[in-house]
């Protein structure tokens, strides 16, 4: 091979080097791109969570109030627009100086998210209880069918927990000509239940 053939070889190594390394170089700068497309993003679909307070019951069966507690949990499903959908059961046991009320309720449950407060409405059924502290000459309880609209708001404090501000009003069908009204105000905590989060698929 002469002077002249050996330059040339020399020269299209060279130039393919160069392509090599350029082509390296893009690849390492295109890399955090493609990584980024080709991860999977995390998505929050379903939040369950607990909660529990103390309540404070206006019983409708006499001027005086009840106390007592109520606990219950709730899943809320998250989708693209603002209102989002939910289910919640709750169980109350109060007691007072006349009478002491029980109910037991489950139902839909709607909740708009507005930074750290989460309000939120619902509609319960399910049946509730009365026992009464003195000689009735009826019977020593009763108990019927309950509906129960109520407001509230779940406010973010630390990581998982929230304060919990709750009013239910509740309508009692206890038979023929015989109802009740209780009202129940709650004070409470709620905790979300950390599970690990769904992800969906990957984009590229």
């Amino acid at each position: 091979m002469n002077d002249a053939s050996r330059c040339s070889e020399k020269l299209r190594r060279h130039r393919l080097l160069r392509g090599a390394a350029r082509a390296a170089l893009a690849l390492v700068a295109c890399t955090p791109a493609l990584h980024a497309q080709a991860t999977t993003t995390a998505s929050k679909t379903t939040d369950v969570s607990v909660f529990a307070g103390f309540s404070s019951v206006t019983p409708d069966y006499s001027e005086q109030r009840d106390s007592g507690f109520t606990f219950g949990g709730n899943a809320t499903r998250y989708f693209k627009f603002p209102v989002k959908p939910g289910i919640e059961t709750r169980f109350t046991l109060s007691h007072g100086p006349i009478v002491n009320e029980n109910f037991f309720l489950v139902g839909p449950r709607a909740q708009y998210d507005i930074k750290r407060f989460h309000p939120y409405a619902d509609f319960l059924f399910g049946r509730g209880s009365i026992g009464y502290n003195f000689a009735n000459p009826t019977n020593a309880s009763s108990g019927g069918f309950v509906k129960s609209p109520g407001i509230g708001v779940d406010i973010d404090v630390f990581r998982n927990f929230q304060v919990k501000l709750d009013y239910q009003h509740e309508m009692w069908n206890l038979g023929t000509n015989y109802s009740l009204s209780p009202n129940v105000v709650t004070f409470g905590v709620t905790w979300h239940i950390p599970f690990k989060q769904k992800y969906d698929h990957a984009m590229h």
